[in-house]
């Protein structure tokens, strides 16, 4: 149990004697598992997400909290060295792009899941729907073959899409 403490905050929280899931130790948690996957390479928002709070949240702790907002601008800075641009991880190439549209087709997927598991930037293909509209057209098509597929699945209710 002792090796899981360093990986699992909860637990390391109640290890101390303190109740894990009090306000506070649950704000200490949610800090802790933002920081470890801004650490592995998530986004920002990406990070925030996994920890169950919002990009705006981690603004203000670490504008209130110095100590946190130290941590946070260290595991920024370095982070940066091993940083993908931009420029490269947003570009929706033609592979991505069909992978894309078949990750959407299984009806497993929304845009948002889609485009992490492949690895392109969600805003990349709002921007590309915008500009090209064969692209909006094929991307279309593959969210309503998704629709289907979940509805198929799902007995004709028209089930949720989920963000493995």
């Amino acid at each position: 149990m002792l090796d899981q403490v360093p990986y699992d905050p909860q637990l390391a929280i109640a290890m101390a004697g303190r109740d894990p899931y009090a306000r506070e130790e649950a704000r200490i948690a949610k800090r802790s598992i933002f920081l470890s996957q801004l650490a592995l390479g998530l986004r920002i928002s990406d990070a925030a997400r996994a920890a169950g709070t919002s990009s705006s949240q981690i603004r203000r702790w670490a504008e209130e909290d110095p100590y946190f907002g130290q941590a946070y601008r260290a595991v920024i800075r370095y982070t940066a060295e091993f940083a993908v641009s931009k420029r490269t991880r947003a570009n929706v190439v033609p592979e991505r792009a069909e992978r894309l549209f078949a990750l959407l087709e299984s009806g497993r997927y929304s845009i948002p899941g889609a485009s992490t598991e492949i690895g392109i930037g969600e805003g990349a293909v709002y921007a590309r729907r915008r500009r090209d509209k064969e692209f909006a057209a094929r991307l279309q098509q593959a969210l309503e073959r998704g629709q289907a597929a979940r509805e198929a699945a799902a007995g004709g209710e028209g089930a949720p899409a989920r963000h493995p």
